[in-house]
């Protein structure tokens, strides 16, 4: 059974909905060292088995950094990265910003990881194994 999870930006403009297999409370956020996600504290939350559902919005605005593959979800009116996605034709992968979850659980841990030492074609298949399929309503 899927447990779900309601998140926003900041402002609340851009909402989305994670659905896990599991508990939050079970899963270890990522930290992403590369200056990107430092500077913003980004922690992203996800799941291969669960689904991140995405609201069409045109208060959110993309940025791509590093290798230009993902590409991050911000707001326009708050600038919070709410999530990341990737697109591997047809399909389209993601991760949430833990930050950005309503029900959030702390205090927590993090794992930190290292894309940025990753080759493009490795970035892509780790995410494929690592983050949720997504939904776009």
């Amino acid at each position: 059974m899927m447990q779900s999870y309601s998140g926003s930006c900041r402002c609340g403009e851009n909402e989305f909905e994670l659905q896990l297999p599991k508990a939050l409370r079970e899963y270890i956020p990522r930290r992403c060292d590369c200056d990107f996600c430092t500077k913003r504290n980004i922690e992203y939350i996800s799941d291969p088995n669960g689904l991140l559902i995405l609201s069409k919005s045109s208060l959110a605005k993309f940025k791509q950094q590093g290798s230009n593959q993902a590409r991050f979800l911000e707001c326009n009116k708050c600038e919070q990265v709410f999530a990341v996605i990737y697109n591997q034709n047809p399909n389209f992968f993601g991760a949430a910003n833990y930050a950005c979850l309503r029900s959030v659980e702390s205090p927590h841990s993090s794992q930190t990881v290292s894309p940025k030492l990753l080759g493009a074609e490795d970035k892509a298949s780790r995410w494929q194994e690592l983050w949720c399929p997504i939904k776009i309503i």
